[in-house]
């Protein structure tokens, strides 16, 4: 057994002893919204669903989304590539590009699909202003169309609130050395009523991480394995109810930041600062309408979403125009209806029109955008009191690829108080983005300009899944095996090589993307969580994934074949509290060279531990001190193929406090 294995398992048996000791617990239903667009519990919800709840957020080293939701089941990382070190949220190895991000049931830019290898979504609120967050797994284009292909991660923020409260925390860390790295984040959030029909909430917050190292680098300045940044982000809100039956909400997030880097000069060699994707600017402005009458309920949104970067490097050496304004809006009007017919029956029918601007200085006036209209309905049928069949269809009509129809059919069969049974299908697709489509736009490849191919389809997914979740007192446990069958996909395909002189690119080469692969991704998620007694609790979860590209029999890239991360986690008296973690990663490939002499290259497994302690000092004032990447993994050390960095052994603390 080699010591990576030892160490998983070693880690696995510590969690799970003591399991006779485990005590009965109290099960607390949970709430959940994304799965059928209204509240139900989560035992009925027809999807396979992980919510991520405040405390859980609390109890870890947490400062965005990516952070929150990466130790979940199904969930893995992607690089976002270009030799960036960063990286993205893929749900059962669909990719970064096929999942959909939303905050409070309303889609954000996706700035991964749009600005070249950025990772700008998973920030956009600090995180107490977060109730939860909901990530769905498989394709939900039924509910939500076009990137929610593989599934959908919602953040849901905390409602307006009855009375006043406040909170604000504080954190600061960094990593041993001169390596860099450091980071520090700061923010508050007060909401509560005005008058008896008036709520109001603002939030805000300064955040700040210098550049990281690659380890071992002694030149002055170092180069940047990750870049740094800095930035503040502002919450403003406000909640009328007029009546009991209707609310109007306005919300606006604005976050701004700054990112740099250092690179070397292609030319001389040199060390220069770059200001890459610097000058990022998110915001999202909505107006929302709920109303509850008994047995029908109504939402209306008229919102938009935007993320912009502009990358003008830092040295005068460099031209501006090789770093373009570029970035994504989206102006979209949603609304719906949930109507009760009768006892058994449970009607959604909605309507989205969403406008898709593709901004970059490199198109004709700067933008180019996408117009697309959907209808959709679901009908959620008691079978009988134990047996639910969740049928639902949209149609999407987009004014460049035509018509898309996304059908779903879920059943969900309760036998016991104890036992839940899931079997599901569901269609999904996917809009090729604008800049493959629309002429003008420049690669983000080095070296190559992208040629427009208006004949592209879209690519499109055939997902089935059956699982199980059974819970007794304390105990909990699912699988949940699953099938996706993706036609259409894109692919990179080189109509002209670039013509270089003595290492420097001359003429640019040309590319275009394709409708090319059929691929297959089978695999199957467990999830086991106990209360050990004695203040002790595990969770484990664990994904495998088997994938094959079908049209040259190769392995997916950037899959690992095997995840795990496990949690002991202790509360003890006088506010004690403390947790241990390990995330473990198999094996995947990574496709290393160009053209026919490519070939598929496994990188190895690796490990990372985290410890953190907590104590409460007052009842509304707790302060937490941790060490993550106890064991100071680093991947360029188990391989220099490795295209997203882990941070280092990083050790941190923090204060935060509630005023009710």
């Amino acid at each position: 057994m080699n010591k990576k294995s030892s160490g998983i398992l070693s880690f696995s048996l510590l969690a799970t002893t003591g399991l006779a000791l485990a005590q009965d617990a109290t099960q607390v239903e949970e709430i959940v919204v994304t799965a059928a667009s209204y509240e139900q519990s989560l035992r009925e919800a027809p999807a396979s669903i992980s919510v991520i709840n405040e405390n859980d957020l609390r109890s870890r080293n947490v400062t965005d989304v990516l952070q929150a939701v990466r130790e979940t089941q199904g969930i893995t990382l992607d690089p976002t590539g270009g030799g960036s070190n960063r990286s993205s949220v893929s749900i059962r190895g669909m990719g970064r590009d096929y999942s959909l991000m939303l905050l409070n049931g309303r889609r954000i830019s996706a700035s991964d699909e749009v600005i070249q290898h950025s990772d700008f979504r998973f920030d956009w609120v600090p995180m107490e202003m977060i109730e939860r967050v909901e990530i769905v797994r498989g394709p939900m284009s039924s509910l939500y169309g076009s990137e929610a292909f593989g599934g959908v991660v919602n953040v849901i923020t905390k409602p307006a609130a009855e009375r006043w409260y406040g909170e604000v925390r504080a954190q600061q860390g960094g990593l041993p050395g001169e390596s860099g790295g450091e980071e520090f984040n700061a923010s508050a959030v007060a909401a509560g009523p005005v008058s008896d029909t008036l709520s109001l909430t603002l939030g805000g917050g300064h955040f700040s991480r210098k550049d990281l190292s690659y380890p071992g680098d002694n030149r002055t300045p170092a180069l940047t394995l990750r870049e740094g940044k800095r930035g503040s982000n502002l919450i403003l809100g406000s909640s009328f109810r007029p009546s009991q039956q209707h609310r109007f909400d306005v919300d606006y997030y604005r976050t701004e930041e700054d990112r740099s880097s250092y690179r070397l000069d292609t030319v001389t060699g040199a060390e220069i600062i770059y200001k890459l994707n610097g000058d990022v600017t998110r915001e999202h402005s909505a107006l929302s309408y709920y109303g509850d009458y008994g047995r029908v309920n109504s939402y209306l949104s008229v919102y938009r979403s935007e993320v912009t970067s502009l990358s003008e490097p830092a040295d005068p050496r460099v031209p501006p125009s090789s770093s373009p304004t570029q970035g994504q809006r989206n102006d979209a009007v949603d609304g719906r209806l949930n109507v009760e017919l009768g006892a058994r029956h449970m009607v959604s029918l909605g309507v989205e029109a969403l406008t898709q601007y593709h901004i970059h200085t490199s198109f004709k006036g700067g933008e180019a955008k996408a117009d697309m209209l959907s209808l959709y309905a679901q009908d959620q049928v008691s079978l009988s009191d134990e047996l639910k069949l969740t049928l639902g269809l949209r149609s999407d009509r987009h004014d460049t690829f035509g018509s898309e129809l996304s059908p779903r059919a879920y059943l969900v069969y309760l036998p016991s108080d104890n036992l839940t049974i899931r079997a599901g299908y569901g269609h999904g697709f996917k809009a090729p983005h604008l800049k493959y489509t629309t002429p003008g736009y420049e690669s983000g490849r080095p070296g190559y300009d992208l040629a427009a191919n208006p004949d592209l389809l879209p690519e499109v997914v055939d997902g089935y899944e059956l699982g199980f979740d059974y819970s007794y007192g304390a105990y909990r446990f699912n699988a949940i095996v699953f099938n996706n069958e993706l036609d259409n996909l894109l692919v990179s395909e080189e109509l002209k090589a670039p013509v270089r002189v003595r290492g420097q690119v001359v003429e640019n080469g040309l590319t275009r993307r394709i409708n090319v692969d059929k691929a297959r991704i089978t695999g199957a998620e467990l999830m086991f969580t106990a209360a050990l007694g004695y203040g002790f609790d595990v969770s484990i979860n664990h994904t495998w994934l088997d994938t094959e590209n079908k049209s040259t029999g190769d392995q997916l890239t950037d899959r690992p074949d095997h995840s795990s991360n496990v949690r002991l986690g202790w509360e003890g008296g006088d506010g004690w509290s403390a947790q241990l973690r390990g995330n473990f990663v198999g094996e995947q490939f990574l496709l290393v060279g160009r053209g026919t002499a490519a070939v598929m290259t496994p990188l190895p497994r690796y490990a990372l531990y985290n410890f953190s302690l907590g104590k409460a000092i007052t009842r509304n004032t707790t302060v937490r001190a941790g060490v993550d990447n106890l064991a100071d993994t680093n991947l360029l050390d188990e391989s220099e193929l490795f295209t997203f960095a882990e941070r280092g052994r990083y050790v941190f603390m923090s204060l935060e406090t509630r005023f009710n």
